[in-house]
């Protein structure tokens, strides 16, 4: 079974309590960390294989749609950066969250202003490297939290 994580630009090793920071990305976003990481693929039990990044900004000039993966099954490397399918509409600031072989990707913003909150959702599938648009969520958001409840994906941040 693949286990997908999706990374900032550093990753917090849980079992030593320590931040290791991972090759560049291809296109060099910034923003790329606005995905979360999902610790749960970094217990000691399961062995993280995948790290996804999606979207981003490089600092306020650029919104990317661009994806990237960096395969670690090989241990200790030479781990490299490599394009895969790149998100239908660009965006930053979005929610993600990796189940069941696919990664769900929602909202964010795709301009630097208030009022560029989307409310989309893309969802990312690892088997066959392509994106399906699915039903939006009810709020556009930016900069939220994502988990994953009882099989269910769910969004929210304070104050909704």
């Amino acid at each position: 079974m693949e286990h997908i994580s999706l990374v900032p630009s550093s990753l917090h090793d849980c079992c030593s309590a320590s931040f290791c920071k991972l090759s560049g990305l291809v296109a060099g976003a910034a923003g790329a960390g606005d995905c979360t990481l999902t610790t749960s693929t970094l217990h000691s039990q399961i062995r993280c294989t995948k790290l996804l990044a999606f979207g981003g900004s490089n600092n306020g000039d650029t919104i990317f749609s661009s994806a990237e993966a960096l395969d670690l099954t090989y241990g200790d490397g030479p781990h490299t950066w490599v394009p895969i399918k790149a998100m239908r509409r660009a965006t930053y600031g979005h929610g993600a969250a990796a189940l069941d072989g696919a990664v769900y990707l929602m909202g964010g913003s795709t301009g630097f202003f208030y009022g560029d909150e989307v409310s989309s959702l893309e969802v990312y599938y690892t088997k066959n490297d392509t994106f399906a648009t699915k039903t939006s969520m009810v709020s556009p958001r930016t900069h939220f939290g994502v988990g994953i409840v009882q099989g269910l994906v769910c969004a929210g941040e304070l104050g909704r």
